[in-house]
């Protein structure tokens, strides 16, 4: 028997500590970035997603057979165009509030990789929402 893996369930096991590894490692470089760094990753990721939001939502209800291409690329929009204009200017990174009277100092710092399980009826806009 060669040394590669031929179960499905060990082959999915090491792909996911594969991605949970390349995660980690892209984390100890985005903990050191800049606001405007921040600002500029989250716009990016808006972007592609509203560029490719129709299509998202076509191969959403493709694959799991829930709801329909119209109504999920609405979401996908929403979650693309809406809430990042939301979140526009609102500080994330460093000191973020400052309570002399209560001395209280409120910092943002990236708190490490996050997973999160998507949804069938709604994997897309619900991936988009999680920049």
């Amino acid at each position: 028997m060669s040394g590669a893996l031929k179960d499905p369930d060990l082959i999915s096991v090491q792909e996911v500590r594969s991605k949970v590894e390349q995660a980690y490692a892209a984390w100890q470089k985005y903990r050191s970035f800049s606001q405007e760094k921040v600002d500029a990753i989250v716009e990016q990721v808006a972007a592609a997603a509203r560029a490719n939001a129709r299509r998202l939502a076509e191969l959403a209800v493709e694959e799991t057979r829930y709801g329909n291409a119209k109504d999920k690329l609405a979401k996908n929009l929403l979650c693309s165009d809406v809430l990042p204009r939301a979140m526009r200017g609102l500080k994330t990174v460093g000191v973020l509030r400052e309570d002399s009277e209560k001395k209280v100092v409120e910092i943002g710092v990236p708190m490490g990789v996050v997973a999160a399980i998507l949804p069938t009826t709604n994997p897309t806009s619900t991936a988009i929402y999680r920049l």
